[in-house]
Parts: structure tokens; sequence; C-alpha cells
């Protein structure tokens, strides 16, 4: 979160209130100038008082307001430049290029670790393990908090509940006492940030995808930061994940708006942050071909959910150069159809 007036101008929102204000504060003036000829309760009978005091009073009041805001609009505007002149220089040191070449295998995410026995999102030990033998070497991990502030892989809290028989299945978080000799479905593991650590040891060319959590402190505890891509959501936590040394955040494009209303806010937030690795749904690059093929003519790496169609796999690797989660494809051409029919 931002917590200082110096993080406040640096953010792209502040420009944006400024500059309402400027146009709003304008507007209301120049209504108040002409208010002896057309006075101002006949465009607002219902919220505008009408007494002589208000006409003295407003244009004054309003003539202060705008003097602010010009004075607070420049002030924004100097201050975000060089925030981001600072931040790309900070951007550069710690954000790493693409590091896995062209190898067929690293076009596949095993989403949710993969799926296995016809399971999906279990996110398990076995999972991992079953992906990696299908020659998969980018594996997801939902990573999540339990509530005594310990890393565990989970999708969501109802889902892992109903796999290992929880008593009740809201989304709040369990604690680790509470997970401690369950199974998801009766046989497969849970995993620990702990245990993912571990996973990376074993297997030094495997890499973590990971997302639902903005603790980027605890995801550097897991070591193998280099190995480590993590999905964020907000401007402000891709600054945030910078700032704390992740060097592969990658932003999220997920809510591109299906009519394409909000695409100079994306493209802006994309020019403003020039992110190495961004991620979308399957659904934007249908619904936003032009959208999609731009963020890949910025030489940015695309990282694509979730697809399990061969087809459309293919197509998004050919055109788009796409990394993209998977449920049941794999490079060896072994498939967990019983999960994705």
């Amino acid at each position: 979160t931002q917590s200082t007036w110096g993080q406040l101008l640096w953010n792209i929102h502040t420009v944006r209130i400024a500059v309402i204000a400027y146009f709003y504060c304008n507007s209301a003036l120049k209504l108040a100038d002409s208010s002896i000829k057309l006075p101002l309760y006949n465009f607002f009978p219902l919220t505008v008082p009408t007494s002589p005091i208000f006409h003295l009073m407003a244009a004054p009041a309003l003539r202060y307001a705008l003097l602010s805001v010009k004075v607070l609009l420049p002030l924004a505007f100097t201050s975000l430049v060089g925030f981001f002149i600072w931040f790309h220089i900070r951007a550069a040191e710690v954000v790493k290029p693409w590091p896995l070449g062209s190898d067929d295998r690293f076009h596949y995410i095993a989403h949710a670790a993969g799926a296995i026995d016809g399971n999906v999102y279990t996110n398990s030990a076995e999972a991992f393990d079953h992906a990696v033998g299908n020659g998969l070497r980018l594996i997801e991990f939902d990573l999540q908090e339990t509530t005594d502030g310990v890393f565990v892989a989970v999708h969501k809290w109802a889902e892992l509940k109903a796999y290992i028989s929880y008593p009740e299945t809201s989304e709040s978080a369990l604690s680790t006492s509470e997970l401690a000799g369950r199974k998801i479905a009766d046989k497969y593991t849970i995993v620990t940030g702990e245990a993912i650590a571990a996973l990376l040891d074993k297997h030094p060319d495997v890499y973590l995808i990971t997302d639902k959590t903005n603790d980027f402190e605890m995801i550097n505890r897991l070591g193998h930061s280099d190995r480590i891509f993590v999905e964020v959501y907000s401007v402000e936590d891709y600054i945030a994940a910078v700032m704390a040394g992740i060097q592969r955040p990658m932003l999220s494009q997920h809510t591109v708006d299906k009519a394409g209303l909000d695409y100079p806010w994306y493209m802006l937030k994309n020019l403003l942050l020039n992110p190495k690795y961004v991620t979308l749904s399957h659904a934007t690059t249908i619904r936003q071909p032009e959208f999609a093929a731009w963020l890949h003519s910025l030489g940015y790496k695309l990282f694509v959910s979730t697809v399990n169609n061969r087809g459309v796999f293919d197509a998004l690797r050919r055109e788009l150069d796409a990394v993209i989660y998977t449920d049941c494809l794999s490079p060896n051409g072994s498939e967990e159809t019983d999960a994705c029919a």
C-alpha cells in the first residue's frame, strides 16, 4: 500500500484525479462567473443555495480551488515523471530477461501443478512430480498463507477443504496444525513453502510460477529468486515487487474490458512500467487479439491462461510465442484427457 504523500504522488491515479479536479473546478468557475446572467440555481435547483451570499462566495472559493489544482497538477506530473525515470533504472537492475530460449518444454506451465489421475487444482507434490515426468519445466503453485503465516499451495481454500474432507468449506484460511496429517483426495501431499524450496533444490532446471500473494519478502525467503515468476495485479504491486527484488514479476492484463474501453489505461500502464513479462487470459486473446499482438510487438513475454485444447495451444505458441498455462497438455504428448474431457 502507498503510505506517504510522495508515494501517493507517484501513483498514476493521483494525476488522473488532479486532471478531473482541474476541469471540474474550471467548469464550475465559469458557471459561477456567469451567474449574474444565468443564476446557478437554474442549473442545480435541488442542491445549490439561492441566497446572494452563495453567489458572493462561490466564485472566490472556486478560484482558490482552481489555483490549488493548477499548482498541484504540475507538481504531481513532475513527481510522476521523476519517479518513473528512477523506477526504470531500478527495474533494469532487478528484472531479468527471459532465461529459457525457445525449447518446447518452456512453452508449457503446469497449472496448479497440473492434472493428475483426472484431478485438477491439487497443487500437490505428486502432481508436481507427474508434470516434471511429462517434460514440463514451468510449474505453477498457487501460494496462500495459513493463519499462522506459512505458505501453502492452494488455489482456493474452499477447494482444498473439499479435497481434504474438512468439516466446513468457506474461503477462510486454515492453520498448519489443522492441515497436519491430511491428504488431498486421501492420497496427495499438501505442499508448503518449505517443500517448494526443497523441490527447486532437487530440480535445478524447474521454474516456479506463482500468484495469489503479494508478500514478496516471503517469496524471496524461498530462495531461488532467479527461478521464480510472480504474477501481480496492479501498478502498485508491480512497483512493490521490483522494489522487493523480485526478478521476474509478471503484470496481469486479465481484466481488460470486453469492449476494449479501458485500452488507454492498460496501454499507459504497460508503457509506464515496461514489464518484461505479462499475463493475460485466453479469453482476452480471443476478444482482443490486437491487444495481445500489441503486447507481443513490444517484446514482452506473454503468459496465457488456461488452455487445454492442443490446436489452440499450438496457435498461441506460433502466433504470440506464448508461454501457456495448461492442466492437461505436455511436451511429450502424454495428456490428462480424463481431467480435460
